[in-house]
């Protein structure tokens, strides 16, 4: 598991850009949209595409990670 920092929200929060050292990846959030913002540090496996759980402090999200660069 790897820390990110959100680098983008799209304007109903269901969409997240992470960057993290290793990749940047596009993040669908599954519910609980619009509860991360800019700035927030997540933990997540950037790599894996599909559906995941990120972690921000000790809270949980289900989300989709579509894709990473």
């Amino acid at each position: 598991m790897e820390s990110g920092r959100v680098v983008s929200v799209s304007r109903n929060g269901a969409m997240i850009k992470v960057q993290s050292d290793s990749t940047v990846s596009t993040v669908e959030m599954l519910g609980d949209e619009g509860e991360l913002q800019v700035g927030d540090i997540v933990r997540g496996n950037w790599t894996s595409l599909g559906g995941e759980t990120i972690y921000r402090d000790n809270q949980a999200f289900d989300v989709f990670i579509q894709d990473y660069a």
